[in-house]
């Protein structure tokens, strides 16, 4: 990707959890010889990424390896509107404004769905951190 860092990447692609993702990606970082990783996440999702995978080493007897957490952009799309937008459908509200266009709606509305969305991952970080230290992975 534009402005990513040079260097050696493993993107793993088969895990529906990060606990999922840390068990995954470490054995192919340890084949590979690294001891430094480099977890690129959301803003929201860094302290629950770097404990999951300082964790998941620890749990895979690599105590060697070093981490650091890099955010991507704070306006990146995780498909987020996209997602608000099915929602707005599934509900029979309708589309919601792709950009702000004429008339005050769309100036109104995408700030609150920012907002909304922004909401939603804080709520549901909040609870995976919550599920994550009662399962013991962080």
């Amino acid at each position: 990707r534009e402005g990513a860092a040079p260097g050696p990447r493993v993107l793993e692609e088969a895990s529906t959890s990060t606990r999922e993702n840390a068990m995954l990606s470490l054995p192919m970082a340890r084949q590979r010889g690294w001891t430094k990783i480099a977890l690129v996440t959301s803003q929201f999702h860094q302290w629950r990424a770097w404990h999951t995978f300082r964790k998941a080493a620890r749990d895979l007897g690599y105590q060697d390896m070093q981490f650091t957490v890099a955010a991507v952009p704070p306006d990146a799309d995780f498909g987020g509107l996209q997602l608000l937008q099915e929602w707005a459908r599934t509900l029979g509200l309708g589309a919601l404004p792709e950009a702000p266009g004429p008339g005050p709606l769309p100036l109104l509305v995408l700030p609150a769905l920012d907002s909304l969305l922004r909401l939603f991952h804080f709520a549901r970080e909040l609870l995976a951190i919550a599920l994550y230290a009662a399962r013991r992975w962080v």
